[in-house]
């Protein structure tokens, strides 16, 4: 995939389809946070969508932490082997991620607790 493409992802919060759009500047964004942030990693766009498509990502909506009405989606990334937490906001009935980094500390367990304490190991 192109950093200037818009990547589509479907992901279920168990009453409704979201899909998770990405402007090419979003993309670089979520791509350089290693830049930014000495002790974070890059997050790969793909892997963003494979968490915001996880069935049992745990999904705030809206998020209490936004004071602009964004999502928050904890999801696992397969091809990442990470929890990672995707912020998308909703513009024209439409979802366009904001931000995504790797899941830790409270989220972490509250994605661990839901699943019932399942091994997620990253």
């Amino acid at each position: 995939m192109q950093t200037g493409d818009v990547a589509p992802c479907s992901c279920n919060d168990y009453t409704r389809r979201m899909e998770v759009r990405w402007t090419r500047a979003r993309a670089e964004h979520i791509a350089t946070r290693s830049s930014r942030y000495p002790d974070s990693i890059d997050i790969d766009v793909e892997w963003a969508n494979e968490a915001a498509a996880d069935p049992s990502a745990v999904i705030s909506d809206p998020d209490p932490r936004s004071v602009t009405g964004a999502i928050r989606i904890v999801g696992y990334s397969p091809a990442a082997g990470l929890v990672i937490t995707v912020i998308a906001a909703r513009i024209d009935s439409e979802l366009w991620g904001v931000t995504a980094w790797k899941t830790t500390g409270a989220e972490r367990r509250t994605y661990q607790e839901a699943h019932d304490g399942d091994a997620i190991r990253d």
